[in-house]
């Protein structure tokens, strides 16, 4: 036994008073400064996570306005075409004479590189506009003798001369001719090497085509309007994706349309590239982690924002599809490196754990000098104390402070003098009291607060264990366990209704008023409180229609009202059934809840809602509880400005109503 009390102390020991004053307050300063870097960081990922969703969502935004704008440029412009030449504007059998025409038309639309009609004849008229911006025109008809010859136009539409040596051209095998004649309607073509005047013939493209038909469904030719992808390629290179990213447009095959890289997606005279192949690293591996994730670009049919790793680093990519009526399908992507946003983060974390340290050395070398100005007087009482025990006096300490130190000082030289004085004795005593009465206020409030977690702890265990989160358990501790809920949430209940009663005893409760849908909170005070329900014969019924005017209430507030009238109700009610009604009162809405419960004697009716009270002592020792619960429902219940009653029948019932003010607009 003495070896084991040796063992105690010693493992226990004698805490120095310097230590208590010292260690807590440097614990207090790093839980502090390191709650607050941790939680700043944390936020700092949120926001990240923010910020990214919401500059790819933006980016997205604006790519897929300018290709909504740019795309309808040539359907726009084919479609004028064709009216125009089904008002006889245009003549079929001239081509030339459109020539004036398509040079106002390409004069407001600079988009396009070519505006042009392939008459079924085999003649074409194209406007062209190059490179550098000049315009341009290919003409073949009868008067060419089956060439086609290319001319330089100038700012006013006049011809200068010849580009090039006239070459043989037939507008019918080209692909936008035959994917219009095919479709028998306005198309997109797919991409495809333009023949063209100068350095712009091989460079990839698509066509609007249309075909034309006459009166009698005699197929005229075809429209069309084209512009190259470069376009495209420049408006991407154009945005800002922080500092790193890239965002680019395939098709459904995985072949690029466009992309924010440097390099074109494909070269003159060659074919168009698949995104693996870009000479691009980041690009490519993008590509790869899509369909790797997909299986094929075909499979992404919607928006969505993912995350995976390149080169060590989280790249956040964004894949949203791109359709039009004209059947075109495209996806747009945009990935940007986490780093472009965790930069600033990372600074601020470092800056966190350097003032951390520094706080850490302050706070250390504070707490020293502040423990030794404290506990030098206390050494001092201490002493004077133990010779005072002794029977020593004629002790006085030196007063030379005037802060609690200073008033203890006082204090014991004051006890030393009166010590067999019973006026001081009472004085201390009153003191005393008053202090344990503050304390016993406060103790309500602070015991509701501990208690709260380790309860909802031991809800959260049972409820994991009883949905099988270690494996299946016997139905006997599945049961065991259910009452452990239960009685959880009923010990939750209580303490709740604890800590509003203090709350509301002195008068520091608020209220977050707005409107709110009685019916709905009715149907969620019922799906919680199921479980009390347990073997009883009992069920409840929301008789509260779904077009019920709204209440200007605390939601919460409305719900803990309606879950301690239920739960009463349950509580004394056997078998039958709980209705929730609801009817309007001139100003208020009226809500009922009726059970079909033991009833409540009138002459104890009036005492239900009064602290610590219930309708008598068998009630409580029968069916448990506080007596809080109506207690704080009432005091609830007038805060919203209303009023409630109860109206019951021994062994019949009983009927709860309380008022709430109506939802207006005007309602703050």
């Amino acid at each position: 036994m003495t070896f084991l009390n040796r063992l105690v102390s010693k493992l226990t020991g004698k805490v120095h008073i310097r230590a208590v004053l010292i260690v807590p307050f440097i614990f207090q300063i790093i839980l502090a400064v390191g709650l607050t870097g941790y939680l700043s960081f944390r936020n700092g990922i949120d926001a990240v996570n923010d910020l990214a969703t919401q500059l790819h969502t933006e980016i997205t935004a604006r790519i897929d306005q300018y290709l909504n704008t740019y795309l309808n440029i040539p359907s726009l412009v084919v479609n004028l075409n064709a009216n125009t030449i089904s008002n006889d504007q245009l003549d079929l059998n001239n081509l030339r004479s459109w020539l004036p025409y398509f040079f106002e038309q390409s004069k407001v639309f600079e988009e396009l590189s070519f505006i042009y009609f392939g008459h079924q004849q085999g003649d074409y008229i194209a406007l062209h506009r190059r490179d550098d911006g000049k315009l341009a025109y290919n003409i073949r008809d009868q008067k060419t003798g089956g060439l086609m010859f290319d001319y330089h136009l100038d700012e006013k539409g006049e011809t200068l001369g010849l580009l090039k040596e006239p070459s043989k051209y037939d507008p019918r095998p080209r692909p936008w001719y035959q994917r219009a004649v095919r479709a028998g309607k306005a198309v997109w073509t797919d991409i495809y090497p333009f023949v063209g005047t100068g350095t712009e013939t091989g460079q990839l493209g698509m066509s609007f085509v249309y075909p034309y038909y006459d009166k009698k469904g005699t197929l005229q030719g075809v429209l069309g309007s084209d512009f190259t992808l470069t376009r495209i390629s420049h408006f991407l290179r154009s945005l800002k994706i922080g500092k790193q990213g890239k965002t680019f447009i395939v098709e459904p095959s995985g072949l690029v349309v466009a992309g924010s890289f440097p390099e074109p997606p494909f070269e003159k005279n060659k074919p168009q590239l698949k995104a693996f192949d870009v000479n691009d690293k980041l690009i490519q591996a993008t590509a790869e982690y899509l369909t790797k994730r997909y299986g094929h670009f075909s499979r992404i049919t919607h928006s969505e924002q993912n995350k995976f790793v390149y080169e060590g680093q989280r790249q956040l990519v964004h894949v949203s599809p791109f359709n039009n009526k004209f059947d075109l399908d495209w996806l747009i992507i945009v990935v940007v490196p986490e780093a472009d946003f965790m930069e600033q983060i990372n600074t601020n974390s470092r800056m966190t754990i350097l003032l951390t340290l520094v706080a850490l050395v302050l706070a250390t070398i504070i707490s020293i000098l502040t423990s030794k100005w404290i506990i030098q007087p206390i050494l001092g009482l201490n002493e004077a104390a133990k010779k005072l025990s002794n029977g020593d006096w004629d002790q006085s300490l030196p007063v030379g402070r005037s802060d609690e130190l200073g008033e203890l000082a006082n204090s014991f030289n004051s006890m030393a003098k009166q010590l067999k004085g019973s006026f001081k004795t009472l004085e201390n005593k009153n003191a005393e009291l008053q202090r344990l009465d503050k304390l016993k206020n406060e103790f309500l409030a602070n015991t509701s607060h501990e208690l709260r977690t380790p309860i909802n702890g031991i809800i959260g265990i049972a409820n994991s264990l009883i949905e099988g989160t270690t494996g299946s358990l016997p139905e006997a501790s599945r049961n065991n366990l259910t009452m452990i809920v239960l009685s959880g949430r009923r010990l939750a209940n209580l303490v709740n209704n604890i800590l509003d009663f203090s709350k509301l005893r002195h008068r520091n409760l608020d209220l977050q008023r707005k409107p709110v849908d009685i019916r709905e909170v009715v149907e969620v005070v019922f799906t919680l409180s199921k479980p009390l329900i347990g073997k009883k014969n009992l069920k409840f019924v929301n008789a509260i229609s779904k077009d019920f005017p709204l209440a200007q209430a605390d939601e919460n507030r409305l719900q803990q009202i309606l879950h301690n009238l239920v739960s009463n109700a349950v509580k004394f009610t056997d078998s039958g059934r709980v209705d929730i009604s609801a009817e309007v009162r001139e100003a208020c809405l009226a809500i009922s809840v009726f059970d079909t419960g033991i009833g409540i004697p009138k002459e104890k009716s009036h005492r239900i809602f009064e602290s610590f009270e219930q309708a008598d002592g068998s009630t409580a020792r029968v069916y448990g509880g506080t007596g809080l619960g109506l207690t704080v429902t009432k005091k609830l219940v007038e805060l919203h400005g209303g009023e409630i009653d109860v109206a019951s029948e021994v062994g019949v019932g009983s009927r709860f109503t309380f008022t709430l003010p109506i939802a207006y607009e005007d309602n703050e």
